[in-house]
């Protein structure tokens, strides 16, 4: 095979490695089952409902704790901060199964604080909670790295001129901070919400 015909043939091979699944799914919908039926059952609903109220769960607690994290971390520069931003991104090459094993290790009906959480009557083991615990320990990670990339990259004497001006530190934050570093939040929330 010629490097020319190469450069066509293997993106398309590659393309058709995620094309034809896909592809099969749709064909094995339409023929093997009424779609329309399927659509308008209840428990389809019900799913779509819990998938809706999870994952926006999911965001806005990415959004209210990763943010100030991420803050915190590009701003420091001591080695904790680089030790816990590399930690934070371990869950990012976890496979999706040992991810949940190890939140059952933590959190299960058998585990470090499971049997407390169970005797204070409170279970999450296939609950919503659970879900949203699931959704958040893979996909925060994704909003607090965009985060912290926006802040890392912002230039700190713009804060320093609000202080010298007279700001406190929230309004700083509220009113210089976060219109910069704007378009890393959002795409880190895309992230999230994907």
């Amino acid at each position: 095979m010629t490097v020319q015909r190469a450069w066509v043939v293997l993106p398309g091979l590659f393309g058709a490695f995620f094309l034809l699944p896909l592809l099969g799914l749709i064909w094995f919908a339409l023929t093997d089952g009424d779609v329309a039926a399927e659509l308008g059952s209840s428990t389809t609903w019900d799913a779509l409902r819990l998938s809706l109220f999870s994952s926006t769960l999911t965001l806005v607690l990415a959004v209210l704790l990763g943010t100030p994290l991420a803050y915190l971390l590009a701003a420091s520069q001591a080695s904790w901060a680089r030790l816990a931003a590399t930690l934070l991104d371990l869950p990012l090459v976890l496979p999706p199964v040992v991810s949940g094993i190890a939140l059952l290790t933590v959190f299960g009906r058998r585990s470090y604080l499971g049997d407390p959480l169970a005797e204070a009557g409170i279970t999450l083991s296939l609950t919503t909670a659970a879900v949203v615990m699931a959704q958040l320990f893979v996909a925060a990670p994704y909003y607090i790295r965009a985060a912290y990339a926006g802040f890392s990259a912002m230039d700190p004497r713009f804060e320093g001129v609000a202080y010298t001006l007279g700001l406190s530190r929230w309004r700083t934050f509220r009113s210089v901070t976060l219109p910069l570093v704007w378009p890393a939040l959002a795409g880190g929330a895309d992230i999230v919400l994907q």
